[in-house]
């Protein structure tokens, strides 16, 4: 469906059909995502829309739109990435800073999330450490043992001869 629209909307402008088409792709992908929060989809919406009056000519309106979309969320960075790849594409001497700005926009907006994935790895990298191969772990004694099993309050006795696992 999308890409009859996006061949209708070509023809009548006079513009790639496949451009448009991967700009427009991008964003309904990005509205159908169902790992996103429900003003994403709104933010997605906004942009596809923008996208749509920008290349009917209607600039004003698209200008509004998109100020609706930046301000739903922050992160409506990223449904605009097909827009402006779709304007790159055009230019090709400009694709490169264009994707380089989409991708470190894309790395601030989510910048937050990386680090506290960062710290959280880190620290359960560090409670491993601590939990199997510490000398002052009571359970473990040193060793490289798996914790006890389900239902059961032994200790296994791997743990407790010294062996590997």
């Amino acid at each position: 469906m999308i890409y009859l629209l996006a061949g209708w909307m070509a023809r009548l402008m006079g513009r790639s059909f496949w451009l448009i088409a991967f700009s427009l792709a991008s964003d309904i992908i990005f509205a159908r995502t169902a790992q996103f929060a429900m003003p994403d989809v709104f933010v997605a919406l906004f942009s596809t829309a923008g996208v749509v009056s920008y290349l009917l000519g209607r600039r004003w309106l698209s200008g509004v739109l998109w100020g609706a979309a930046f301000a739903s969320k922050f992160t409506a960075l990223f449904p605009f990435l097909g827009f402006f790849l779709y304007l790159a594409l055009r230019d090709r001497r400009s694709l490169v800073p264009v994707v380089v700005a989409a991708g470190l926009a894309f790395v601030a907006a989510h910048a937050v999330d990386i680090a506290n994935g960062l710290f959280l790895f880190h620290m359960q990298y560090y409670w491993w450490l601590v939990t199997f191969h510490s000398s002052k772990n009571p359970f473990g004694g040193g060793s490289c043992c798996l914790p006890a099993r389900r239902g059961t309050s032994t200790i296994p006795s791997s743990c407790t001869t010294g062996r590997l696992w």
